[in-house]
This record gives C-alpha cells, sequence and structure tokens, in this order.
C-alpha cells in the first residue's frame, strides 16, 4: 500500500493537533497523533515538525533537526503496518532536548526517538533480529 505523506502547514492545524490528539514521549522527542474519526479512501499522513527557539537559538541548527526528523519519518514511514495507516490523520513531533554547542546532531540520535513514539502509538512493527534466539 503507499502512503501518500504531506506535511501540516498552518498554526491553526498545529493547535488542532496539540489540543486534541494523543500524546507520546521518548527521551528528546514529544509527538502528537491525532486519528481520523472516519476511514479515508486514500491514506495520507500530514505530519509536522516543530523545534522552539528557547532551546536552540541559531535557525541552522534547528534547520538540521528538522531535516532529520522529516528524513527519519520517511526512512520509518515505509516499516509502518499498513492497517495503522488509515488510522492516522495528523502527526507532530516537536524536539525538546537542549543541544550541545560542540556537538551536531546526527541521524543515528533521532531515528531512534521517531521509532520509540510510533513503538508507543501502536504503529510500528517490531522486527525481530535474525540473530536473536526467541527464548
Amino acid at each position: 500500500m503507499q502512503v501518500n505523506i504531506q506535511s501540516l502547514k498552518g498554526h491553526n492545524c498545529f493547535n488542532e493537533v496539540f489540543q486534541t490528539g494523543k500524546k507520546f514521549y521518548a527521551k528528546n522527542l514529544f509527538s502528537v497523533v491525532l486519528y481520523h474519526t472516519k476511514l479515508p479512501s486514500a491514506p495520507i499522513i500530514h505530519y509536522g515538525v516543530t523545534i522552539s527557539k528557547r532551546l536552540e537559538k541559531k535557525a541552522a541548527v534547528r534547520n538540521r533537526i528538522k531535516r532529520l526528523l522529516r528524513e527519519s519519518i520517511r526512512l520509518l514511514i515505509k516499516e509502518l503496518k499498513p492497517s495503522s495507516l488509515l488510522n492516522i490523520d495528523r502527526i507532530i513531533f516537536a524536539y525538546q532536548k537542549k543541544l550541545d554547542p560542540t556537538k551536531q546532531i546526527t541521524l543515528n540520535e533521532v531515528m531512534p526517538a521517531v521509532r520509540h513514539i510510533l513503538e508507543q502509538a501502536n504503529l510500528f512493527i517490531i522486527k525481530k533480529n535474525k540473530n536473536e534466539n526467541p527464548n
């Protein structure tokens, strides 16, 4: 099933999701998911990414975090449960961790937090490693 991913635009859309959505937390990430009240004909997920200016003053760093969050969403969307894709209307990811000014954040730091939130929201299929013993 092909999923159409669109960015969430507008202050009112963000406010609606924050007020009525279900909240999920990870180590350095906060997410709000708004589910459909009725099932749509085509799976379209609207997503938003935000980071507060209070956490990081420099726009270049904030934009880098947004790009990394968008990329992790793009990569992980392929592993979502097909049945759960129809339930999601909108999802917002908000980065909450104060950054170390001497260290640059990487995709390896962001992707596990996004994966954890998708698992909490019961949207993600947890794949076991082939080397892992089931006993």
